[in-house]
């Protein structure tokens, strides 16, 4: 196979990040996504509903290329963050994060398209006017 400007096939192979431990242990992963210009990776995780009304609830947690969790950030009423995205703005800069949502508490998961900064230490609430929503 000839040589290619995609692919790195050399070094031991392997995965890095499998099985790191997140921030929130006990809550399911749901996706990833790559900000590569900034070499981190965003992991949203799913917290199942509770009796306290904690449904659609994500916690998202920005990991270096080796897992090492760097910042967290927590998403209430999104939904199940089963899909997401990584709009990069710059070198040193916080990036869009694109992540599937709806009005989880009308089981609107997965209806609606959210845009957001990611912000550490932040919790945004579904509801707040600055989300873009398509």
């Amino acid at each position: 196979m000839p040589s290619s400007k995609h692919f790195v096939l050399s070094g031991d192979g392997g995965n890095p990040v499998w099985r790191a431990p997140l921030h929130q242990p006990t809550w399911a992963m749901q996706s990833f996504a790559f900000d590569s210009v900034n070499s981190h990776i965003y992991f949203a995780q799913h917290r199942i509903g509770d009796s306290a009304g904690h449904n659609g609830d994500v916690w998202i947690s920005k990991t270096d290329f080796s897992g090492n969790v760097l910042d967290i950030m927590a998403l209430r009423g999104f939904g199940h963050g089963s899909s997401m995205g990584v709009e990069s703005t710059g070198s040193g800069s916080a990036p869009y994060l694109w992540i599937e949502g709806g009005d989880s508490d009308d089981n609107g998961a997965g209806e609606k398209l959210s845009r957001f900064r990611f912000t550490a230490g932040l919790t945004l609430e579904y509801t707040n006017p600055s989300i873009a929503q398509a």
